[in-house]
């Protein structure tokens, strides 16, 4: 009995990746029996999957099958049939938000043939408002653009770049009205100042030093610093809300 019991684990082992322990457990309850003991794994494997995704049994059984019962591959194999592109990753790349929101920019571009400009990275507006994107879309590009540039510049040069439609997006569609104040209330000042500036106009780095120095912008830039989480956070749900709008 006991060679008999020996003989039916390994056989339910080849058959299926179940542990060691595991398959004697359910030989155990299934009273020796491989065909009982291979139901009962069966069964918790389709629980697991139901619970995890909340698909049908139909659907679970199938993807368990179609990969020999490894609960792993049945899980990423029913991710990529069910999920789009866009809802795996934000499913799995929430600990960085920014970097999850600009893969989804350049899958957006690439799916869409969209062209950049003259320096191959910063959007044209008026190109982008002449091929009828949704208001949603619209914003995400045109923001998380800004946002690459005053990463890549700070937050002087950005305030020379679209600041009228980065405002609209904020008040108008990611709700930040406080933060499109900020940023007027910025670049108002960094016009005044610069007007009393004594360097010559065409002399840039002697500006942008002069400026970068000054107190009040310094606050301007720091306080947007904790804003830019927020607009970060806002874009995440704008396309987490519009997911039927991103790459499928």
């Amino acid at each position: 009995m006991e060679d008999n019991f020996k003989q039916n684990l390994l056989i339910l082992r080849k058959n299926y990746p179940i542990g060691l322990q595991h398959g004697l457990f359910l030989l155990k309850k299934a009273n020796g029996s491989i065909k009982k003991a291979e139901n009962f794994f069966r069964e918790e494997l389709l629980s697991k999957i139901i619970d995890l995704t909340g698909v049908n049994r139909k659907i679970a059984k199938k993807h368990l099958t179609k990969n020999k019962f490894d609960i792993t591959l049945a899980l990423q194999s029913i991710e990529n049939e069910l999920f789009t592109f866009t809802k795996v990753i934000l499913k799995n790349s929430k600990t960085d938000k920014e970097e999850t929101l600009k893969k989804i920019k350049r899958a957006f571009h690439i799916e869409n043939n969209l062209y950049l400009g003259w320096y191959d990275y910063y959007y044209n507006i008026d190109y982008l408002k002449s091929k009828g994107l949704s208001n949603e879309i619209f914003c995400f590009l045109t923001t998380m653009d800004w946002l690459e540039n005053e990463r890549g510049r700070g937050l002087l040069d950005a305030l020379s770049f679209n600041l009228e439609v980065i405002t609209k997006n904020l008040d108008e569609v990611l709700k930040l009205p406080e933060l499109s104040l900020l940023l007027k209330e910025a670049n108002e000042y960094r016009i005044q100042l610069d007007s009393k500036i004594i360097y010559p106009k065409h002399n840039y780095h002697k500006r942008k030093e002069k400026l970068h120095k000054d107190k009040k912008f310094k606050k301007y830039t720091d306080d947007f610093k904790l804003g830019r989480v927020l607009i970060i956070n806002q874009l995440f749900k704008l396309v987490e809300n519009n997911l039927s709008q991103f790459p499928q």
